[in-house]
């Protein structure tokens, strides 16, 4: 019996090294292993290698073809405890997609409400009141970032409408420093929330008023949830909203904000344009003092 086990293993050593696989053997006993029973094997010298006659000149030269082992493998299965295991993880991977698609649905609706609303209010308008100038007073497309600070500060800057929902890393390396100079600390670039206009989903809707007040109502629903005393709007579209707005407001008597507004350049501009920076600095020292007091 143990000459036939020798046998077989002098054969499986053979047919690794035709296949060109080095053969290892185990340095460690696995826990709970059986002891191993030591064997004394046979040193196989290798077959010479004879040089086969040159072929005739006439006849074409074959290269000989290699000569492999006929090993059969069995076919690979996955186990039954990992395709289990794969099911979940799939069905928890469907479970998120579907959790943030109702969190994007959310706050859609969210930030359509006020629209609606001034939907609502033109429709019932008489045609004697609506002008055409307002027919027509559409407002543009614009693409802005809320971006928290602290519960002092807050900036809402404008990026092109094209441009991905983040700051690059010359735009967040010039708001850090814009940042410094107001003595804060670093923004909060993990929590920077987005403001489309036209709303997605909604792009039939452009008037100057529903965007006003979808933007105010996105504003006002972040101070709910992260309070802030100023706000920093960098960019004109943005600011020219917000001060129309804030007017508005003054002229209904309305309650005032619970922020105090300070509008510059946007962080694009001052990149494409360097020699505005000098503006910019004078228009964020009355922001700097009002931080430093405070």
């Amino acid at each position: 019996m143990a000459d036939m086990d020798t046998n077989q293993e002098i054969l499986r050593l053979k047919q690794l090294r035709l296949m060109g696989i080095t053969s290892y053997f185990p340095r460690f006993a696995l826990p709970g292993a059986l002891p191993s029973e030591p064997h004394t094997w046979e040193v196989v010298d290798e077959p010479e290698i004879t040089p086969e006659p040159a072929p005739h000149k006439s006849a074409p030269h074959k290269p000989a073809e290699p000569q492999y082992a006929d090993i059969k493998h069995d076919s690979f299965q996955v186990p039954e405890w990992r395709q289990a295991e794969d099911v979940v993880e799939k069905q928890q991977i469907a479970k998120q997609q579907i959790a943030k698609q109702q969190i994007a649905k959310q706050q859609i609706a969210k930030q359509s409400a006020p629209v609606k609303a001034a939907i609502t209010t033109q429709q019932n308008r008489s045609p004697k009141e609506t002008s055409h100038e307002e027919n027509t007073d559409d407002a543009l497309s614009v693409h802005l970032l809320l971006i928290p600070v602290d519960e002092r500060l807050c900036v809402l800057n404008q990026i092109p409408v094209v441009a991905k929902s983040q700051l690059q890393e010359k735009q967040q390396k010039l708001l850090d420093n814009i940042l410094f100079f107001l003595g804060t600390r670093a923004a909060a670039y993990h929590s920077v929330r987005t403001f489309r206009w036209p709303l997605p989903g909604m792009s039939g809707i452009t008037s100057s008023d529903a965007a006003k007040s979808s933007l105010m109502h996105f504003l006002e629903q972040f101070s709910h949830e992260q309070p802030f005393s100023n706000l920093l709007v960098m960019g004109e579209q943005g600011a020219g909203w917000m001060r129309e707005a804030d007017n508005e407001r003054a002229d209904t008597a309305s309650a005032s904000r619970p922020w105090q507004m300070v509008d510059t350049y946007s962080l694009d501009q001052m990149l494409t344009l360097p020699s505005i920076k000098r503006e910019v600095w004078q228009h964020l020292l009355p922001l700097q003092l009002r931080l430093k007091s405070g």
